[in-house]
């Protein structure tokens, strides 16, 4: 056997083969797809009991499939006319999420969200702004749960962008970046359809790098819990920096004078100028002393400590 051979187990002629694209390799890993989808399945259950409770109508919501598509592939497949609602990172963003229905499921949901009935045969043409505009109660809470879906990786924060019904004006990413593409299963009075939305991969790093958070974690399981030298631990405490006050203590003053005070006026208090001044430690009196100088520098010279003291 020279090198460079491939050995292959045949010995199951019903195995199942993959294909593999290398000009997108996968980056989702069989954990990370497992995490995905129970997230999803929650937020598909989220929303079907929220459009219930408030639209008093059919609704059920489902996962369908979760997959790393290009962007190009993403528009490809997609119906045309189309209803996409495309929604921005942040105000100044060029990173968008994208949600796309089929026009027929929005005239569906737009019927029963204005008090109608079953729609049997929904129009054939694209949505008005009007009545995009109206579906967006429910895109909206949609997006909010996406939000909270990824809050723990990626702080999306998404506002709304525009609304589409050409494809092709859609333009949400470059041609060829990679997306995750989370398809939900929609019924609305026995008629099914589907949503979907396309969030770019690079906005959810933290969450695809699987490999890096076990590395990570073998690191915590292999290292010893070594406790940290006490000498090192005062060291460290006695680094940091609290704030110290040095103030007189309170007097009284006339309410006259105090009106009549300008800029570069001595204000007079009933406070001997032996009385010692009080020092503040973070908020707390600790010690008392007499105020002095040191080169060119005002100085406390400490005299007595504040005991029981919070």
């Amino acid at each position: 056997m020279g090198p460079g051979t491939v050995m292959t187990d045949m010995s199951s002629k019903n195995a199942e083969v993959l294909s593999y694209d290398f000009r997108e390799p996968a980056r989702i890993a069989p954990d990370r797809l497992s995490r995905l989808e129970v997230a999803h399945e929650q937020l598909a259950d989220t929303i079907a009991r929220w459009v219930k409770g408030r639209l008093r109508m059919q609704f059920d919501f489902s996962l369908d499939s979760i997959a790393q598509v290009s962007y190009r592939n993403f528009v490809d497949v997609m119906s045309d006319p189309v209803a996409a609602f495309v929604y921005r990172r942040g105000s100044t963003s060029l990173d968008f999420v994208t949600l796309t229905l089929e026009p027929s499921m929005g005239f569906r949901l737009l019927e029963r969200m204005s008090g109608g009935t079953a729609l049997k045969d929904p129009p054939d043409r694209v949505l008005t702004r009007l009545e995009a505009a109206i579906i967006r109660i429910v895109i909206d809470r949609i997006v909010l749960s996406i939000e909270r879906v990824w809050a723990d990786y990626a702080e999306l924060a998404l506002e709304f962008a525009r609304f589409e019904s050409a494809r092709e004006m859609i333009e949400s990413a470059e041609v060829d970046e990679d997306l995750l593409v989370v398809r939900l299963k929609c019924t609305v009075d026995e008629s099914e359809g589907l949503i979907q939305y396309a969030l770019p991969l690079r906005l959810i790093d933290r969450f695809l790098d699987a490999e890096q958070d076990q590395r990570t974690q073998a690191r915590q399981r292999l290292a010893p819990d070594v406790p940290t030298p006490l000498h090192k631990t005062q060291q460290l405490v006695r680094q940091a920096r609290v704030s110290a006050v040095a103030c007189v203590p309170a007097g009284n003053c006339h309410l006259d004078d105090l009106s009549k005070l300008r800029p570069g006026d001595i204000l007079p208090t009933d406070v001997s100028a032996a009385t010692p001044v009080e020092v503040w430690i973070e908020g707390a009196l600790r010690f008392r002393g007499q105020q002095g100088r040191v080169g060119e520098h005002l100085a406390v010279h400490l005299t007595d400590a504040v005991h029981n003291q919070p």
